[in-house]
C-alpha cells in the first residue's frame, strides 16, 4: 500500500464517525440521505516551484488526490495569476470551470496590489463574466500586508461584488483590514500561520477572530498542532471555519483528517468540511 492510499484509508476510518458509507451517492446504512458536501476552499492550479514544490504536479493528479480524499468541489485559483500574469492565469481557471463544471469553483486573483484599476477591472470581469465565486488567494507579504491601501481597494471591490476573499496574511494585519472593510468576508488562510512568524500564531488568530465577525478561518496548516480545530470550534463555533488543503502544496488527505479526526461533533465537521463554504458562496 503506497503512502497516499494509506493516508486515504486512514482518513476514511476517521470519517466513518461523520457519515455512513456512501454508494452511488446514497447512505448505505440509512438508505435515505446523501453525505454532506465537501468543499476545498483553498486549492491551486499550476506549478508551485516558487513555493517550494519539488516537482510539477498535474491537475489530473490533483483531482485524483481530491477524489481519494472525498472532496467534491475545489475553490481553485491560478498560480500564474497569483505570481505574475493575472489575465492568462484567470482565463486558465475559467477553462477548467467549463471543463469540470461540477468540480471547480473559480477564484480570481491578482499578483500584486499595485495593478490599480486594471487589477480591479480584471477581478470584476472574472466574477461577472467568467462566473467565478470568490477572490484570492491574495499572496500578501510582511512588506505588503493586507491592510495597506492598495489591498484595501481589492477588499472593497470584493465587498461590492459580494464575494469572499481568501487572504494569506497574519492575524494582526487581517484584523486591521477587517475593521476597514467590515462588509467583506475574509477567509484567513492557514489559520493565520502562513508567514511562519511564530509556532503558536494560530492561537492569536483564533483570539483575533472572536472580535472580528467578518473573518473566517481556513484550516490547512503546515504545523498541525494538537487541539487546533477543537479550540477554534470551542472559541468561535463551527460556523466560522472552512476546510482547505492548499493542494498541490499540501496533502489533501492529511488536511481533511485534521477535521474528520477532531474531537468535535459530527455537525461541526459537516459545517467545516463544506456547509459553511456552500453558504458563503451561495451554492
Amino acid at each position: 500500500m503506497n503512502r497516499r492510499r494509506f493516508l486515504t484509508s486512514s482518513a476514511g476510518v476517521l470519517a466513518s464517525a461523520l457519515v455512513p458509507p456512501v454508494r452511488d451517492g446514497v447512505s448505505a446504512s440509512a438508505g435515505q440521505s446523501r453525505r454532506s458536501i465537501v468543499i476545498d476552499a483553498h486549492a491551486h492550479y499550476g506549478y508551485l516551484g516558487g513555493f517550494g514544490q519539488q516537482r510539477d504536479i498535474s491537475f489530473e493528479e490533483c483531482l485524483e488526490a481530491a477524489d481519494q480524499a472525498g472532496i467534491d468541489k475545489l475553490c481553485l485559483c491560478s498560480i500564474e495569476a497569483l505570481a505574475f500574469e493575472m489575465t492568462e492565469g484567470n482565463k486558465a481557471i475559467h477553462r477548467l470551470m467549463k471543463q469540470y463544471p461540477d468540480r471547480i469553483i473559480g477564484f480570481a486573483t491578482v499578483p500584486s496590489p499595485y495593478f490599480g484599476k486594471k487589477g480591479l477591472d480584471e477581478l470584476q470581469r472574472a466574477i461577472e463574466v467568467y462566473g467565478m465565486k470568490g477572490i484570492g488567494e491574495l499572496e500578501t507579504t510582511p512588506a505588503y500586508p493586507i491592510d495597506i491601501p492598495h489591498w484595501i481597494a481589492v477588499l472593497k471591490k470584493a465587498a461590492a461584488l459580494r464575494v469572499p476573499v481568501l487572504v494569506h496574511g497574519s492575524p494582526s494585519t487581517c484584523a486591521r483590514a477587517a475593521e476597514q472593510v467590515p462588509d467583506v468576508t475574509i477567509l484567513l488562510a492557514h489559520l493565520g500561520t502562513g508567514f511562519g512568524l511564530a509556532v503558536g500564531e494560530w492561537l492569536d488568530t483564533i483570539e483575533m477572530a472572536k472580535s472580528h465577525p467578518n473573518v473566517y478561518l481556513e484550516t490547512c496548516t503546515s504545523i498541525t498542532a494538537y487541539g487546533q480545530i477543537e479550540m477554534a470550534v470551542q472559541e468561535l463555533g463551527s460556523g466560522r471555519l472552512v476546510f482547505g488543503t492548499d493542494i498541490p502544496l499540501l496533502d489533501p488527505s492529511v488536511m481533511k483528517a485534521k477535521i474528520t479526526g477532531a474531537d468535535i461533533p459530527s455537525e461541526a465537521k459537516e459545517n467545516i468540511l463544506g456547509k459553511n463554504m456552500a453558504r458563503l458562496l451561495k451554492l
